[in-house]
């Protein structure tokens, strides 16, 4: 739930090589704070964070070695 009290337009998410998806209580808890995130590759993840930062938007990323 920590992750909720930090202001931004978008959480990122790189979960490692694959993509993976969190269980439905963590889906759950980000749903109850209306926070908008996205679970993807770690390497995506990085693109994506730069694209959005480069366009003045307020993200986030948490990222899961390796790339």
């Amino acid at each position: 739930e920590q992750l909720c009290l930090v202001e931004s337009d978008v959480l990122m998410i790189g979960t490692g090589v694959t993509q993976c998806f969190p269980d439905a209580g963590l889906t759950q808890i980000l749903a109850k704070h209306g926070r908008s995130v996205e679970f993807m590759n770690s390497r995506t993840a990085c693109s994506t964070f730069n694209v959005l930062a480069l366009d003045d938007r307020q993200v986030m990323a948490a990222i899961i070695l390796p790339l």
